[in-house]
């Protein structure tokens, strides 16, 4: 059922005309200090349905689903019988279920948070996507200013970009996790290139001897950088995913469907090195194919930010 978030059909509740109970997403899920605790779960999540929640195959409350909703039930019986004074709720209740209040108010006092924070890193995508342009030594091999100026905005756009991401970790936790996962990758990255060049500039003056230890050092750290900056990246696509759940159910199933995605790209690039051994000409077209398919793939992610940050407008 749409209104329910554990999934009971309200049309089988005996006691929601007699509580006048509009649906817990309405009704115990709107509600300050909620007695659902189904319903506080999935409020506090920015869930719209349990079955989108990740733990919801072990979930205790949602095994007892209906002792919860008789409790809630129980004291809206009880509740529809006091004098509004005594129940805590402005006016009387007269049988009829309270105006939304505080969850309500909550998503209006944070949601110029979360928007001015996704609509920046947003921005800085694409400052950090320019940068990555003028860094690329094959466009501008001849201008190390140009190349310098690149490499440095690429580096400041993603430790931005990183901060935002632990700042909106107060809002969806997985934020914070691709937040510090990127700003680690970005250290790793910076160090690595510092090692690697001196171990260049050690093996030209002193021997492969010399330098091969930092060699072998730089790679390590460039590898483990790679491997968090695709937990950053996946990480992201959930966050998103979950933030915007509580606002748009539909956008909240695109980012989902991104997330499953993303590490279908990274299995395609190990199936095209693959082919690039034993069938050269084949994995040439389906590079080709494969290098639009990432391309689109990355105009979504933009598309899809904006639009998250614009669910959040008030």
């Amino acid at each position: 059922m749409e209104n329910s978030y554990c999934g009971k059909d309200c049309d089988d509740c005996l006691d929601r005309e007699a509580v006048g109970c509009p649906g817990c997403k309405s009704g115990p899920g709107k509600e300050d200090g909620t007695l659902c605790e189904i319903a506080r779960c999935c409020s506090n999540k920015y869930k719209n349905f349990c079955e989108v929640c990740d733990s919801n195959g072990s979930c205790a409350m949602l095994a007892n689903r209906e002792n919860m909703m008789q409790k809630w039930n129980g004291s809206r019986k009880r509740e529809t019988a006091e004098p509004a004074a005594m129940s805590g709720v402005a006016g009387a209740v007269s049988g009829t279920y309270a105006e939304p209040r505080t969850n309500i108010a909550r998503d209006n006092h944070d949601a110029p948070f979360v928007r001015s924070h996704l609509i920046a890193i947003f921005w800085l995508f694409l400052l950090a996507g320019f940068g990555n342009v003028l860094s690329n030594e094959n466009v501008f091999g001849s201008f190390s200013v140009v190349i310098g100026l690149g490499t440095v905005m690429n580096i400041g756009a993603s430790i931005a970009t990183a901060i935002l991401m632990i700042r909106l970790g107060r809002e969806e936790s997985t934020f914070k996790t691709a937040g510090i996962c990127d700003l680690v990758a970005t250290g790793l990255m910076f160090v690595a290139e510092l090692v690697l060049a001196g171990a260049l500039v050690a093996m030209e003056f002193s021997g492969l001897a010399a330098g091969g230890i930092g060699a072998i050092l730089a790679i390590l750290m460039l590898l483990a950088a790679v491997v968090l900056e695709i937990i950053a990246g996946y990480k992201f696509l959930v966050a998103c995913g979950r933030i915007v759940e509580r606002r748009d159910l539909a956008l909240a199933n695109r980012w989902h469907v991104m997330s499953k995605l993303f590490f279908w790209i990274f299995g395609g690039i190990i199936i095209l090195l693959i082919l690039l051994l034993i069938m050269p000409g084949i994995a040439l077209i389906l590079t080709i194919l494969f290098a639009l398919g990432v391309l689109a793939f990355g105009v979504c992610e933009y598309v899809f930010l904006y639009q998250t940050a614009n669910r959040f407008r008030i």
